[in-house]
């Protein structure tokens, strides 16, 4: 668990986490990366070495995690508590993740402004780009009820991506769906391009209401 802002009043992700961990019977690691570099000067002046002055950075910033394990471990849930000295922060997670063998990173949305609130801040964005487990972002508290799971995949193996990833996504899926008591539902996104016909084809009377026809019924079988 991602934590970033551990100031905040709230933190919307620990409940979730919680929920889940429980569920599956979980390990979980809380998380927080020290990005900002240490000054010279500011060394300098408060008469301290920088191994020292990292040192009391980290174990308050420990302090922080360990006051929000405290709910968890009451929960019987296993939690350990991490502090490093990393950047860029989506970097730090993900080799954090390595280490800790972690099978899934739950993060919170920045909340900060955004030009366009709808898009994902960098962070986020390159957490999930890099990341090579799965990511939860968490956006608001409270704990999931009847949840429905979605899997996006796509049988037709487009920009030659694994082979199983379509299985693991379900498996995955199936498994967040099961510790919820929720429902797991499967999309496939496909583009009716209408490829390989000829001009007399398309102009055909119903020609390209068949080509479409046929490119949503084989989308349905590969699916299937």
């Amino acid at each position: 668990v991602a934590v970033k802002d551990l100031r905040a009043r709230r933190f919307p992700a620990l409940g979730k986490t919680a929920q889940l961990a429980h569920a599956l019977d979980a390990e979980v690691c809380l998380f927080h990366a020290i990005p900002e570099p240490v000054y010279l000067d500011v060394v300098t002046l408060g008469g301290r070495s920088l191994p020292q002055l990292e040192q009391e950075a980290s174990a308050a910033h420990r302090r922080r995690l360990e006051n929000l394990a405290k709910p968890l471990r009451r929960r019987g849930i296993k939690v350990t508590t991490l502090v490093e000295w990393d950047y860029p922060s989506h970097e730090a997670v993900i080799r954090a993740a390595a280490r800790f063998e972690a099978d899934l990173i739950v993060a919170e949305c920045y909340r900060a402004a955004h030009l366009a609130p709808w898009l994902l801040h960098f962070t986020d964005w390159e957490l999930l780009r890099n990341s090579a487990v799965p990511v939860l972002l968490v956006k608001k508290g409270g704990l999931y009820r009847r949840s429905k799971v979605l899997a996006a995949v796509d049988p037709t193996h487009s920009y030659a991506k694994p082979s199983n990833l379509d299985d693991e996504i379900l498996r995955y899926g199936a498994t967040v769906a099961a510790a919820l008591h929720g429902a797991l539902h499967a999309v496939h996104a496909y583009n009716p391009l209408l490829v390989g016909m000829t001009p007399n084809e398309l102009v055909a009377a119903n020609g390209i209401a068949k080509a479409q026809a046929e490119a949503a019924a084989n989308a349905h079988a590969a699916l299937d």
